[in-house]
């Protein structure tokens, strides 16, 4: 029993490949998580999880936030999940391996995009509008 120990301890982690690393936006902290994680081709759920730079959450009201798998296809609002700064939506990738999800943040008069990678490096968010 204690030499499964181990094994089983190592199976609750997640493997470091799959995660996506968080970005920050106007002192905010923007994570991602896909559900299959990693991505896989077909539907996806994706949330994205706000949180400011003290890791308390923000007021959830402030933010509209959108996503779209790569420059070519329409935004789509994501579903606010209570006022706890988690949004959710699902989107369908063709291709995990070379798709980005783009995420468009609004919040007041300000809007920000950011890209997470669904595998592979981080590209630095950009400020361009897409």
């Amino acid at each position: 029993m204690y030499l499964l120990l181990p094994v089983l301890l190592a199976g609750c982690g997640g493997d470091p490949e799959d995660d996506i690393p968080p970005q920050h936006w106007q002192g905010y902290v923007v994570d991602l998580q896909t559900r299959p994680a990693p991505a896989v081709r077909g539907m996806n759920e994706f949330i994205v999880l706000i949180s400011r730079e003290d890791g308390k959450p923000p007021d959830g009201r402030k933010f509209i936030v959108s996503l779209r798998v790569d420059e070519s296809n329409p935004w789509k609002q994501m579903i606010q999940d209570g006022y706890m700064g988690v949004f959710r939506r699902a989107a369908r990738v063709d291709d995990p391996d070379k798709q980005v999800l783009n995420v468009q943040i609004q919040r007041n008069n300000d809007l920000g995009y950011l890209r997470f990678p669904l595998k592979g490096p981080v590209h630095p968010a950009t400020g361009a509008q897409g």
